[in-house]
């Protein structure tokens, strides 16, 4: 019993920032792999308790007129296509050389999104090529999602960099990438016999307390310390996915 209690609170932790930030899974796995579970049940396990906080997160965004679902749409149905072979790719396949690749990923994009602050780029004036470069990165971000998880991060970037999006509406709007990409995942989890029900309910309702109570905090604190809690939180994982070793 001890262990579902441990579960509950991880998941509350992790979704009260990670809801904000996104990568709450960079940190959920590795600790339930710490507590013994298999890494494929671990990572199962994370991606459909997560469904729980994205639909309390989306809840609560959507409230504050957070959420852009004309522009989401189409992301998720590309979110399907990539993290479905993304769960295909897990259950054949170590994760390390995809980890490695985020975390460069993440950082590079950290990089590029700090430069076109500094130079003037603030909202300017959407384009047809730029919006296309965004969606074809969100096949890659969904891919990641469906072999591990912690998409979250690169998503926001991308909502921030190539449509324009405050941290705050892009942590609403990419909850339906997720939530709706989660659906292929899922049904390829369950086919594999990857899931764990007490796990995923034990951490699912720590995740969807967490995820109410941290999209709440995170838009009464507003953009400013959205945006460094962001930058501090992607920093840290990002170099965490470079010395990961995932058994």
């Amino acid at each position: 019993m001890l262990i579902f209690l441990e579960l509950f609170l991880l998941g509350f932790a992790v979704s009260f920032v990670g809801t904000n930030t996104g990568g709450g899974s960079l940190v959920s796995i590795p600790a339930m792999i710490a507590m013994g579970l298999p890494p494929t049940i671990a990572i199962a396990s994370a991606r459909i308790s997560s469904i729980g906080s994205l639909i309390a997160g989306l809840r609560a965004f959507h409230k504050h007129k957070k959420v852009d679902v004309k522009t989401a749409l189409p992301a998720a149905l590309i979110s399907i296509v990539g993290a479905s072979i993304g769960a295909v790719i897990m259950a054949h396949f170590p994760t390390v050389w995809l980890m490695r690749t985020a975390g460069i990923l993440t950082i590079a994009l950290l990089g590029i999104a700090y430069f076109f602050r500094k130079y003037h780029y603030h909202l300017k004036q959407l384009s047809p090529s730029k919006k296309i470069i965004g969606y074809c990165l969100f096949l890659f971000t969904s891919l990641i999602g469906g072999f591990f998880g912690g998409q979250g991060i690169l998503t926001t970037i991308i909502y921030v960099l190539f449509f324009n999006k405050t941290m705050s509406e892009s942590a609403g709007t990419r909850k339906i990438n997720s939530l709706i990409g989660n659906l292929g995942p899922c049904i390829i989890y369950l086919f594999y016999h990857f899931v764990d029900w007490p796990v995923v309910f034990a951490l699912m309702f720590g995740t969807m307390l967490g995820s109410t109570a941290g999209a709440h905090y995170g838009i009464k604190k507003g953009d400013v310390w959205l945006e460094k809690l962001f930058i501090l939180v992607s920093i840290l994982l990002a170099v965490r996915l470079l010395l990961v070793d995932v058994a």
